[in-house]
């Protein structure tokens, strides 16, 4: 899963940012039990954020915002500084590095099973090792066209997760 570090910041009159160094500051994940303290020093983590779309809310102090972190992978490393103003956020910076240790979370090997879709659209799902995976217009099909995805047959595939846990296929390779 990933993770998001910050600092929480709120303008003083003359514009410039200064951290929020508060422990009366909540960092939560919408949607999840996943929620942090901003500590002394004005930071917060968050690990174990899901992939996907992610929303952070920061209340307390006289503050109940939220702010929206798109398209997050399970290994992304995410460090945010956020400008707080009431019931306003805004992302001043976002710094995104992605953990190449962590590539077993966006692969899945072994053989296809539930195959639908068509390949006239390029849009099958089907299912490797319980992963549901789906295929779209951007897919790389590596051996060939993607008629040579059957039930059966031994696949590689690389993506990335979604919120839901389906793997959305970026390349395909089968396994001869």
């Amino acid at each position: 899963m990933g993770r998001v570090t910050g600092m929480p910041t709120a303008a003083t009159t003359a514009g410039v940012l200064t951290p929020m160094s508060t422990a009366r500051l909540t960092v939560t994940i919408l949607g999840t039990n996943i929620s942090t303290s901003v500590d002394g020093s004005g930071q917060f983590t968050l690990n174990g954020v899901p992939p996907g779309d992610v929303r952070l809310n920061f209340s307390g102090s006289g503050t109940d915002a939220t702010i929206m972190l798109s398209g997050v992978s399970a290994s992304d490393r995410i460090t945010i500084t956020v400008s707080l103003n009431g019931n306003t956020a805004r992302v001043e910076s976002e710094n995104r590095e992605h953990d190449d240790n962590d590539d077993s979370a966006n692969e899945v090997n072994g053989v296809v099973s539930n195959l639908s879709g068509s390949c006239v659209t390029l849009t099958l799902t089907f299912t490797v090792q319980n992963t549901p995976v789906k295929t779209n217009n951007a897919t790389k099909f590596e051996d060939g066209p993607c008629a040579r995805i059957a039930n059966g047959t031994r696949v590689e595939v690389k993506g990335t997760r979604q919120a839901d846990g389906t793997i959305l296929a970026t390349e395909i390779e089968i396994d001869d």
